[in-house]
């Protein structure tokens, strides 16, 4: 399943772009890429790769105990993108790619 789950999240960058959407963070919506290690290690990889930052809410460092040994220094700092809610105003990446 992480090979099918990058290939979507990097399907999502590519059509956002081909849009002229610059993608400004990734989402893992209702949490389904934290539910796993692998899961997980292929959002920050698309992340990084892509460098953008990524949401996850605090709930989830304590429930998935394997995501504050992957992040980086800088990736944990409180305050950044990945700790809070999506704005009201910005779209979510799958009704913009949808419509």
């Amino acid at each position: 399943m992480p090979k099918e789950a990058e290939a979507e999240i990097r399907a999502q960058i590519a059509r956002a772009k081909a849009l002229g959407i610059q993608p400004t963070h990734l989402d893992s919506h209702m949490g389904t890429l934290y539910q796993s290690k692998a899961l997980f290690e292929t959002l920050l990889r698309v992340a990084r790769e892509n460098k953008l930052p990524f949401r996850v809410s605090r709930e989830w460092f304590t429930r998935a105990s394997f995501m504050a040994a992957l992040l980086g220094p800088e990736e944990r700092r409180p305050g950044q993108d990945h700790q809070h809610r999506n704005p009201a105003w910005l779209p979510r990446l799958g009704q913009v790619l949808h419509r």
